[in-house]
């Protein structure tokens, strides 16, 4: 079947699947319900994500696994993010020299002192690194969760001085789980599971944050920054340049 304007709104194929396709305002495919008629909870839903060039850049498969793309300023596929619903999480997409202050994806919580990319990097060719001394000050990202499921951030960090960075987890302003990291000064990896408790709502976006502690300032370098479903961290999977280097995934 199609809509009005002629998108495909849903087919029966050979193996007696019923597939249905739900576009956002601009045609693009946000979602895919497959129904498979021989078997027992036959419903499951695929999700796609896109950026503002019209490109796919998360899908959420039917048991909630995400796999991130992410795109050069060129809208040319620098890195692909097996099991990770996180954008950009070893900061290799950037306009790096142009924009050294904040990677794509990321958004800023009060002032960094200083922030740069760093060449001492666990994966790939950079990491982050930023010097906080405002309370709460750092970096956070959003991501879409399911309501009631367990997931487990997983990140490698390197704190340059006595003061703590604090990873946390919350939805709808509510604190999930939080962890202080002491000083490192080595590459450490560092894991927080937690359920996505968002009350009424069976989906909402979460935030994962690193910010400072208290007192005093706070030096960071963060790499390899990981969400995922269930209760145990798996390998930061890091596939740069994995396709070539101008191609771009389209809506499918």
């Amino acid at each position: 079947t199609a809509d009005q304007i002629g998108k495909l709104t849903g087919v029966v194929t050979t193996n007696r699947e019923i597939r249905c396709f739900i576009y956002d305002d601009k045609g693009r495919i946000i979602e895919q319900v497959v129904r498979i008629m021989s078997i027992t909870n036959p419903l499951y839903k695929i999700k796609y994500n896109y950026n503002l060039a019209g490109s796919i850049i998360r899908v959420i498969d039917p048991v909630n696994v995400a796999t991130t793309y992410d795109y050069n300023n060129l809208n040319q596929i620098v890195e692909n993010n097996i099991n990770n619903y996180l954008m950009n999480p070893s900061f290799e997409v950037n306009n790096y020299p142009d924009s050294p202050d904040l990677p794509d994806y990321w958004n800023r919580n009060h002032n960094l002192v200083s922030s740069s990319y760093s060449t001492d990097s666990k994966y790939g060719d950079y990491s982050y690194h930023f010097v906080v001394s405002d309370d709460n000050g750092g970096i956070y990202q959003g991501f879409p969760v399911v309501n009631g499921q367990r997931y487990i951030i997983s990140a490698w960090v390197k704190v340059m001085n006595p003061n703590r960075l604090v990873v946390k987890a919350e939805c709808n302003n509510q604190v999930l789980a939080s962890l202080e990291v002491q000083q490192t000064q080595q590459w450490t990896q560092v894991t927080l599971p937690f359920t996505a408790n968002c009350g009424a709502n069976s989906e909402c976006t979460n935030l994962i944050s690193f910010y400072r502690g208290c007192c005093g300032t706070i030096d960071v370098y963060l790499d390899g920054v990981k969400v995922e479903p269930g209760e145990r961290a798996t390998e930061f999977s890091f596939a740069k340049n994995e396709f070539n280097y101008d191609q771009t995934i389209n809506n499918v």
